[in-house]
């Protein structure tokens, strides 16, 4: 299970990088990134930059513009677990 805070701060983070017009009200982890947040390529690198430089974790090249992570949920694993083996 992801540690809350870090579950929170990646919300968090994923409402700051919407798309315009997208609400982050009803974030959920099944949602998809792309689907339904509405991000694109772009949005999603900076989604990614963003989540380097708040976590200190460097994100394997392209995880997010190729798909390689969908959803909320999948970030929020991920950033849990890395988080996790870093300490």
């Amino acid at each position: 299970m992801a540690d809350m805070s870090v579950e929170t701060e990646l919300y968090d983070l994923v409402v700051s990088c919407l798309p315009e017009g997208k609400s982050g009200s009803s974030l959920r982890p099944e949602m998809s990134l792309r689907r339904d947040l509405g991000f694109d390529s772009v949005q999603l690198l900076l989604l990614m930059f963003r989540f380097e430089e708040k976590f200190g974790i460097e994100m394997p090249s392209q995880t997010l513009p190729s798909g390689a992570m969908t959803t909320v949920g999948e970030l929020v694993a991920y950033a849990s677990t890395v988080l996790q083996e870093k300490r």
